[in-house]
């Protein structure tokens, strides 16, 4: 007979994870997550929210499996959890140890309808799957009953899965059949373990059991709850339940979480003394925590939503629809699609949104100082871009390549990785007239900034954005520079001529630097002629979204509206089988430094700043033609939104001026050429980049404003937005978990409900395709 393994559990569609494994020290064994006081070896799982885990698409199997060892090996094999709960299965847990086999005498015929069963690791328990009937998923079941000693029902949770090890050196074994021919629970089993119906008021919520169970669910349990959160939680289920014995089993399952050997007996004693505190938790603690973790009350949908196509007419788009596919350089014919196939060379893992947007960035600041678009609007080309992509997948390799090329443009002076501090900016700029931000993870930085706007303090990270504003909008004017950041600045540039001096008068040269201090003082007084500000930020998308959530006016109004927001859809990109990074050629470096230096040929480390005199680059009539034809689709936009009422509509107004400046990089060539015009297709290709950023951040502020929100129809909109914004990410097709994390604050109940709406009304279909292992899997694309 064949192994049954998590292979087979994978096929039956399960939702499996790894657990740590178990090592063998001096000692004795102890578990493989290094804590050497851990009680739960070999049943501890490797991932913290193992209870959101998803399927598994083939290119995280290939990570997890890692049949090469090129990362940590096969992470099943010693051990892996199946969520009993998403994979819809109901398991009946004996444990001999504690009278189970003696209370299982009673289940005889439930055991005989039973078409899998594993013995458990330590020898004397079995488990005995089934599979929940449609009717029977989202109903609290019991957990445990008096009657059964020794036996838990799990329908939430998980167990150890066929062929894992156990402490004891024994591996689960099966018994009976495998994971395919698991049979439906009997009704005699769903009818003794089913719980009558029953209402409890929960701080703001009147709520029955299962969606008290699923406020719970909001709340984490991991290794690092402490034992204080952990009692807290039990004392308020007991207050919202009146002690009864609902409440006992969502705390026992809530507990497992984080540690599935959990004393059921030892936790009931706690429970009945609870009524007797003095000072009860109350049940204003599970709303409040549960609220403070994503969760939202019920989403209802109607089946009269209108899906009528947007009545403003559109700009017109060229057959090659950029954007709508993952971009490649072979979209774009002048520098910029010479710069892309560059970065997208040194891509291990290939990420070509943020390699499109650093490729963007390096021209822009390339020909940023001396370039304006056309004569009248005089459109300046610096950026401030946002790149998000999953950690791990490949970003650090952009931000690397997009550096070098600043450095190669010979600007590598005026690059910074970092801001400190609004006093910082502004010496920046005045010791540079350009300051390029080429900075890493800047997520944790916007999430620092949206707590000191939520909790009143640290009013000087509040200023770091408020001041890269003022620069960036100051490219063609100037920028004054405040009185007591003045102040400052000029004590610190005086002494730093009183030492420029001394080392003139005594003979050791330095009259240049002499006369740039003495310029720079000049400019702390007269104002900061041409300011040129760029910014690249690099991030990760939970810490991204929970600065947004935090402060959501700062994708409206702040200094994210006016930047370009580039988010890679795929977490897992696949690794290139033939990887050849190309090396940076001497006529590539030769072009970025001649659209900066004009034939300047100075150190590295010069002043960055406008060599020579400035050029336009002038517009085509039928692109300018296209340029108004945007700017009355936008605005036609902006008015729907103004009526709307949610303060959206000034996203809109920043469309027309950001498609300006990317049809000028777009347009600047491979070879130098004195004449450089916008043509029709610089103009349709920036608009669909910017279109595409654009409906991303109104799809993503309704969506955020819609979880936090009190009235139906917002959290209704919100969550269609939600889910319509991640499929639309990835146009081959994206999987229910995913969409699911994406819009967690919803919960996974609200999720699943819009996606069958947005399938019944066909905005969306579900479409079947099979795997590596040739199993059947679904995921969503767009119709």
């Amino acid at each position: 007979m064949a192994v049954i393994d998590y292979t087979d559990a994978l096929d039956a569609g399960w939702r499996i994870f790894p657990l740590h494994d178990i090592v063998i020290t001096s000692d004795g064994k102890r578990c493989g997550c290094g804590d050497p006081e851990c009680k739960t070896i070999g049943k501890h799982p490797r991932s913290a929210a193992w209870q959101h885990t998803q399927d598994w698409d083939d290119t995280q199997l290939a990570y997890l499996e890692d049949e090469d060892g090129t990362f940590f090996g096969n992470q099943f094999l010693d051990g892996y959890g199946i969520v009993t709960n998403t994979s819809e299965l109901l398991v009946v847990d004996v444990d001999g140890r504690n009278g189970g086999f003696e209370s299982a005498k009673s289940l005889q015929k439930v055991r005989e309808k039973c078409g899998y069963i594993v013995r458990t690791g330590s020898g004397d328990g079995e488990h005995w799957y089934f599979k929940r009937p449609a009717d029977s998923l989202g109903k609290a079941l019991c957990t445990n009953l008096a009657q059964y000693k020794g036996i838990d029902f799990k329908s939430t949770g998980y167990v150890v899965g066929a062929y894992s090890e156990h402490e004891s050196g024994l591996r689960y074994e099966v018994i009976l059949g495998s994971p395919a021919s698991v049979t439906m629970a009997p009704d005699e089993l769903l009818d003794l373990l089913e719980r009558k119906e029953k209402s409890y008021t929960v701080g703001d919520y009147s709520v029955d059991e299962n969606e008290l169970a699923t406020m719970v669910d909001a709340i984490p349990n991991t290794e690092a709850t402490t034992y204080e959160e952990w009692l807290h939680i039990g004392m308020a289920l007991h207050n919202s339940t009146g002690g009864a014995d609902t409440g006992l089993d969502l705390w026992v399952n809530w507990s497992r979480q984080s540690n599935p050997s959990e004393c059921v007996s030892t936790m009931s004693d706690k429970w009945h003394g609870f009524g007797k505190s003095a000072n009860p938790v109350t049940a204003a603690t599970i709303a409040a925590k549960a609220r403070e973790n994503g969760y939202a009350a019920t989403v209802e949908f109607v089946d009269d939503t209108e899906w009528a196509d947007d009545p403003i007419i559109e700009p017109k788009q060229n057959s090659n629809a950029i954007m709508e596919h993952d971009p490649e350089p072979s979209d774009f014919s002048g520098l910029v699609g010479r710069v892309f196939e560059w970065i997208d060379s040194q891509c291990l893992f290939p990420r070509k949104h943020l390699a499109l947007a650093a490729a963007m960035q390096v021209v822009g600041n390339a020909a940023g100082l001396r370039y304006r678009v056309d004569p009248v609007y005089k459109t300046t080309l610096n950026l401030m871009t946002f790149a998000v992509a999953d950690s791990g997948s490949g970003k650090e390799a952009v931000y690397q390549a997009a550096s070098e090329l600043i450095a190669a443009a010979g600007q590598s002076a005026a690059m910074h990785g970092g801001i400190k501090s609004e006093q910082e900016l502004v010496r920046n700029i005045v010791r540079h007239q350009a300051s390029m931000y080429m900075v890493d993870e800047f997520g944790s930085m916007l999430a620092k900034i949206g707590n000191a706007k939520a909790k009143g303090n640290a009013s000087y990270l509040e200023a770091v954005p408020a001041e890269i504003m003022k620069i960036f909008t100051k490219a063609n004017s100037s920028y004054l520079v405040s009185g007591d950041m003045r102040e400052t600045i000029e004590e610190r540039i005086d002494k730093q001529i009183a030492t420029a001096q001394k080392r003139v008068d005594d003979g050791r040269g330095g009259e240049q630097e002499l006369d740039d201090l003495r310029a720079d003082r000049l400019k702390i007084n007269n104002g900061i002629a041409a300011p040129f500000l760029s910014f690249f930020g690099i991030t990760e998308p939970n810490s991204f979204d929970a600065a947004i959530r935090l402060d959501p006016d700062m994708l409206v109004n702040g200094f994210l509206g006016r930047a370009l927001l580039f988010r890679e859809p795929q977490a897992l990109p696949l690794r290139r089988d033939k990887y050849a990074p190309m090396p940076l050629c001497d006529e590539l470096k030769a072009r970025l430094f001649e659209l900066y230096a004009q034939g300047h040929a100075g150190k590295e480390f010069d002043r960055v700043r406008l060599y020579g005199d400035r050029r336009i680059i002038n517009i085509s009539a039928d692109a300018r033609k296209e340029l108004d034809d945007v700017y009355l689709y936008w605005r036609g936009r902006g008015q729907e939104l103004e009526h709307e009422g949610q303060g959206l509509h000034t996203i809109t107004t920043r469309v027309w001026e950001m498609t300006i400046k990317l049809a000028g990089i777009l347009s600047i060539p491979v070879q130098d050429t004195h004449d450089i015009t916008v043509e029709l297709h610089h103009v349709r290709q920036a608009h669909a980049i910017v279109r595409r950023v654009t409906d991303f951040k109104l799809s993503h502020c309704i969506a955020i404003l819609g979880a936090d929100s009190h009235d139906k129809e917002e959290r209704t909109t919100g969550l269609i937005e939600g889910v319509i914004t991640v499929i639309k990410g990835s146009p081959d097709g994206i999987g229910a978990g995913v969409i699911r994390n994406r819009n967690k604050k919803y919960g996974s109940a609200n999720v699943n409900a819009c996606i069958d709406h947005l399938i019944k009304n066909s905005v969306i279909e579900e479409v079947e395709y099979r795997d590596a292992r040739n199993r059947v899997q679904k995921k969503y694309k767009l119709k």
